[in-house]
């Protein structure tokens, strides 16, 4: 038993003083290709700077249009893929959404390529969104053979390389689990669930109470809206455990620490978010006050109002950080599940 404990703690040393080490030597090596591009790529400086939003889509679509003349397989899913996916990547962000190959960030395409053999899948298409407040990724598909990944400029910038390729890998495991066509599928079905549930109802309870024909439209009504609650609710629980799947994907790829690192940086992001929230509703609240002197009533119906809205603001941050809500699980809580790993991954290292 003292031989375990001493084996332990040599063992949690080791692990401490090798993320100490790592995390003096954090490279950002993949933040420093993507800005290189930013600064010395003569068709991205060029694309950067269009301003017409019909030159935008025209460009976009003769960058699409050399990846599928790059592709040997699959052309005609990858093509819708493409049309697609820049309606899903420019919802990211009204920046520039560029597709940069394997010549212009090769570092980048390796990390990709990489996760991708170990997932025994096919590299997706990569996309840069050059944006600076953009701190997120995303993974758009149709199947593992046809899949894009969003990558934004600020997440690259603000995480070291380990704790991108945790993300990236997350977003790999989107696309190895198939999650975007599940989603699709479910939010096409929820709608047609609605109606059948509604009509079977109405139609249940018309033949057996004899109701009017505008109780029965009520009826209706009701049972369309209830289902699609409760299709919503279903949904959101679902996107909830895929999350934690690809979670689990980054974990065994990148390893726990990464993504933990990652996943710490997501909740100091938010958080800063919700400071930054606190000062502007202090500004509003002293902007309603002075115009309180000179119109009592218009300043009540303000100030509802902003309460309102905060009330509605701080349970989505109170959602991303506490307790999980909408499609992701809180940030806490993958933090835990990452530590949790971590500590699985010293305790099998001890035995």
């Amino acid at each position: 038993m003292k031989t375990l404990k001493i084996r332990l703690i040599i063992c949690s040393i080791l692990l401490i003083t090798s993320s100490r080490a790592l995390h003096a030597d954090d490279t950002y090596e993949l933040a420093a290709e993507i800005n290189n591009l930013k600064q010395n790529d003569t068709y991205i400086l060029s694309r950067l700077n269009v301003k017409d939003a019909g030159i935008k889509d025209l460009l976009d679509s003769v960058e699409n249009s050399k990846l599928l003349a790059e592709t040997a397989e699959n052309k005609m899913l990858k093509t819708f893929l493409l049309k697609f996916s820049s309606i899903v990547g420019k919802s990211l962000s009204q920046k520039s959404l560029v597709a940069v190959d394997e010549k212009q960030a090769p570092k980048l395409h390796a990390v990709i390529q990489s996760i991708a053999d170990k997932l025994k899948m096919a590299k997706p298409f990569i996309f840069v969104v050059f944006d600076k407040k953009l701190f997120n990724a995303a993974a758009f598909s149709f199947s593992k053979r046809a899949a894009v990944i969003f990558i934004g400029e600020k997440l690259l910038n603000d995480m070291n390389d380990e704790q991108v390729e945790a993300i990236l890998a997350h977003e790999l495991g989107h696309i190895y689990y198939n999650h975007v066509p599940k989603r699709i599928a479910l939010q096409l079905f929820a709608p047609v669930a609605g109606i059948v549930s509604a009509v079977g109802m109405t139609v249940f309870l018309g033949k057996y109470f004899n109701l009017s024909a505008d109780i029965n439209k009520l009826t209706f009504f009701a049972s369309f809206i209830s289902c699609q609650v409760l299709m919503q609710y279903l949904m959101s629980k679902y996107s909830r455990m895929q999350e934690r799947e690809a979670d689990d994907i980054a974990i065994k790829i990148a390893g726990s620490s990464e993504f933990t690192g990652s996943m710490e940086h997501f909740k100091d992001y938010y958080l800063t978010k919700i400071e930054e929230f606190k000062k502007e509703y202090e500004f509003l609240l002293q902007k309603i006050e002075e115009l309180e002197k000179i119109s009592p009533n218009a300043a009540a119906e303000l100030k509802v109002s902003a309460n309102v809205y905060k009330v509605a603001i701080d349970g989505i941050y109170n959602g991303i950080v506490e307790t999980g809500a909408g499609t992701h699980p809180a940030m806490n809580e993958r933090i835990e599940a990452g530590k949790k790993a971590q500590e699985q991954a010293v305790g099998v290292v001890a035995a």
